[in-house]
């Protein structure tokens, strides 16, 4: 993927200034306090240059599905948790004892998804079309970036200054893909080879003259997938854990069909009996296949699979 050249980071960057009252405004609502955003700043970097942000971090993934399928991540320092937990509990910042508890973790968890979901309403009134969040999850641990970072080469990270009046100031930061910068700001162009020479491609947001683009990812040959290379920057992921989960089938509920539910009541799925049933990691079909016994234990015996390249495209998306 070619990097965004200065243009398109300026653009992006003012785009998202546009945005920073909006922004602001869901976090006081979400921190029940008034929280000012200074200017954002803007870095383009490379997988191997996000490595070295090892701290912890109070991280939200998240998707705009209808904007862009890679996942973004949100951003709070660690040390910041425990004062925006008595915040959001109604206390005036400070710092709660630590480890958090689990409904400590669980409160900043729906603070986090209502300040995304905030972020995407003001996305989405910009573009004149709601903007629904996708799949989310948050964790207090040191940065990990969704795959489809891996797959993009690199990144961008908006550093976003932060005030609460009399308790705290902090930063913010919010990981994108340049493909989700793209789709926030539909009028940048693409740039040319000859261009990706004033791309911002150090850590401290500067151009640098004489950097090329990145080379164009391969699509994995079938035949020879497990001989050929993996995509830039995807063996730094290799040891991350993804959810694996078997989905025998769905079904559409009414509220009070669920409220209705009860011992012995029988859920009538889509799927037909015989069916292969899917196998799902992180979210996304990855091959189907039928349920088996091993000692004592149920186990899936795969009967059909995605393709590698499918496989590793789909591992930064969910549904």
């Amino acid at each position: 993927m070619p990097e965004l050249n200065a243009d398109q980071l300026t653009t992006f960057a003012a785009t998202l200034n546009s945005l920073r009252d909006a922004f602001s405004l869901a976090i006081s609502e979400n921190l029940n306090q008034a929280v000012a955003l200074e200017e954002p700043s803007i870095t383009q970097l490379t997988i191997d240059e996000l490595m070295t942000d090892s701290e912890p971090m109070l991280q939200t993934t998240f998707t705009f599905p209808a904007l862009c399928p890679d996942e973004s991540l949100l951003a709070f320092a660690s040390a910041d948790a425990p004062m925006l937990v008595d915040l959001i509990m109604g206390g005036a910042g400070v710092p709660v004892p630590t480890p958090l508890l689990d409904d400590q973790m669980n409160a900043l968890a729906n603070a986090m998804s209502g300040i995304v979901q905030g972020f995407g309403n003001a996305i989405g009134n910009m573009l004149g079309q709601p903007l629904q969040v996708g799949a989310e999850a948050t964790a207090l641990e040191p940065l990990i970036l969704p795959p489809s970072f891996a797959l993009a080469g690199q990144a961008i990270r908006v550093d976003f200054t932060y005030q609460i009046a009399g308790v705290m100031d902090g930063q913010m930061r919010l990981y994108v893909t340049p493909d989700f910068a793209l789709a926030l700001t539909p009028a940048a162009e693409t740039p040319s080879a000859g261009e990706a020479g004033a791309a911002f491609t150090g850590k401290n947001g500067g151009a640098e003259p004489g950097a090329s683009a990145s080379a164009p990812f391969q699509p994995f040959d079938m035949g020879a997938a497990a001989a050929e290379a993996l995509p830039r920057g995807m063996d730094l992921l290799l040891d991350i854990p993804l959810e694996a989960t078997v989905e025998l089938g769905r079904a559409r509920m009414l509220i009070r069909d669920v409220l209705e539910l009860a011992a012995g009541s029988i859920v009538e799925l889509e799927r037909v009996a015989g069916e292969p049933v899917d196998l799902l990691v992180n979210g996304r079909l990855v091959a189907k296949g039928e349920v088996v016994v091993i000692d004592d234990n149920f186990g899936l015996r795969i009967t059909e699979i995605v393709s590698p390249a499918d496989r590793v495209a789909s591992l930064g998306k969910r549904f």
